[in-house]
Order: structure tokens, then C-alpha cells, then sequence
């Protein structure tokens, strides 16, 4: 019997000693404040950058609003791209336990992305533009989109375009966009809220 428990001790002691060397389930980051476009030294190569983004979620009242959720994501240099690849990625399993829904489909791409004097235009392919339907649900998905993209350092404004052209409406039923826009220009019932 005692020969079983230094067995079972030695094998603990050498799942303790692996989980550390392997980043104690970090997922190879090391832990750092998360703060909009803030980047941290992963141990394992790669490098990434902590971002928020804000999602829809359907909240206790039943009322829909967004919500904002933080995020540590492989960096491609472009904060603006990255946030809004994480936006497209939508919400993790414990998210979407906790209501909080998909601004966007998944398979949608970005086709151009460019911050331009304080403004980040952004056109993104028709097929994922097609897939955002419902009221209030099509204009929270454009405040969802300029939120994530005004927590990024010089970014104020977002322009939304379709093949060049600023994008006229949104979503089906269709939700007239408002050309650029930022945080201010939001209405009050959009602007992200907390539990």
C-alpha cells in the first residue's frame, strides 16, 4: 500500500512540474493587464495582443445590447484587423453559455481594411454581409463593428464600404448606415452595457 502512494505522489509531482513548464495553462501567454491593442510576449514564439471587443448579448431583462469581452489573439501587426478577425470569431463556448451571440457569421471575410486619418475603412465580402438579418439585431451588429474598432489607440471613426462604395444599408430588414461613425454618434439603447 504505501509502495502505491509514493507511486501516486511521484506521478503528481511530475503533472505539477509539466503544467509549469508548459505555461500553467496560459495557452503560452504570459499573463499582462488587458488594455486595447496592449501586446504581450507569448512563451512559445508567437506574438499577441490584448483587445475588446463588444458582442451582442441577450441580456436577464430579455433586452438586446452589447457587451464588452476582452481578448488575447495572435497579432498580424494591424490591431484594427486583428479585432475584428476576433469580432468575426464571435464568442467562446462560456459566451455563448452566458447569451452572448455572433455579431457576424463566421465564414465572413475581411476583403480591405485600412486606417485612414482616424478612420478604419472596412469592406468585408457580400456573402458574410448577407447573412446579418433581424431588427434591432442588424443595427447592434454595426455598433458592435465601431465599438470594437474605436477601442483601437488613433482609430475614432468606422466607414463601412461595399465593392469601393460606402455602404448604404445593413442587414435584413435593411438598417441604413449612418457613412462614418463613431462612439458618439450611437444611440443610447446600443451603447455597451455591463451585467
Amino acid at each position: 500500500m504505501p509502495r502505491v502512494q509514493t507511486i501516486r505522489c511521484i506521478v503528481l509531482l511530475i503533472a505539477i512540474v509539466g503544467l509549469g513548464a508548459c505555461g500553467g495553462g496560459t495557452n503560452g501567454v504570459l499573463p499582462r493587464s488587458v488594455a486595447g491593442g496592449e501586446r504581450s510576449t507569448p512563451v512559445f514564439g508567437a506574438e499577441t495582443i490584448a483587445l475588446t471587443i463588444y458582442l451582442p448579448r441577450l441580456f436577464e431583462d430579455d433586452s438586446l445590447g452589447l457587451q464588452a469581452v476582452d481578448r488575447h489573439v495572435a497579432s498580424t501587426g494591424v490591431p484594427a484587423r486583428d479585432a475584428l478577425e476576433a469580432l468575426i470569431k464571435g464568442p467562446d463556448g462560456p459566451e455563448r453559455a452566458r447569451d452572448f451571440e455572433y455579431a457576424l457569421d463566421r465564414r465572413t471575410r475581411v476583403v480591405y481594411l485600412q486606417v485612414e486619418g482616424g478612420t478604419v475603412v472596412i469592406e468585408l465580402d457580400d456573402e458574410g454581409l448577407a447573412r446579418v438579418h433581424g431588427r434591432p439585431f442588424s443595427e447592434l451588429v454595426y455598433w458592435s463593428l465601431v465599438y470594437t474598432e474605436t477601442e483601437i489607440p488613433g482609430v475614432e471613426r468606422v466607414l463601412l464600404r461595399r465593392a469601393g462604395e460606402p455602404l448604404q444599408s445593413l442587414g435584413d430588414p435593411p438598417y441604413a448606415v449612418p457613412g462614418a461613425a463613431g462612439r458618439q454618434d450611437a444611440p443610447a439603447w446600443a451603447r455597451p452595457r455591463t451585467e
